[in-house]
């Protein structure tokens, strides 16, 4: 037990020791003034046989300045059931009970 803490602590202290240079174009030679990503989410839209897949699509664009970070994001969510309180005519269903 006591050596699997001494590892926890060695390697918080070799993760902590290390300068980083995360917007210095200088400093970082992987710096990139573009990007382009995506959620973890999507991941969803893979699960077989699934009967409510939540078809789920984002796209995220920017460009990084030395000092600030414009950002697009594209969503498009879509689902076959609904989500929260249905309207109109199942809304005073009875036994539903969603006025109280």
């Amino acid at each position: 037990m006591q050596w699997k803490y001494s590892l926890i602590g060695l390697a918080c202290f070799l993760a902590t020791g290390f300068q980083v240079n995360a917007k210095h174009s200088k400093q970082d030679s992987s710096f990139k003034k573009w990007f382009v990503g995506s959620s973890f989410l999507m991941l969803g839209n893979f699960i077989p046989h699934d009967s409510n897949s939540p078809r789920y699509f984002q796209l995220n664009v920017g460009h990084r300045t030395l000092r600030d970070v414009v950002q697009f994001l594209f969503k498009r969510p879509q689902s076959a059931w609904p989500l929260g309180i249905p309207f109109g005519l199942y809304f005073d269903a009875i036994g539903l009970n969603y006025l109280e």
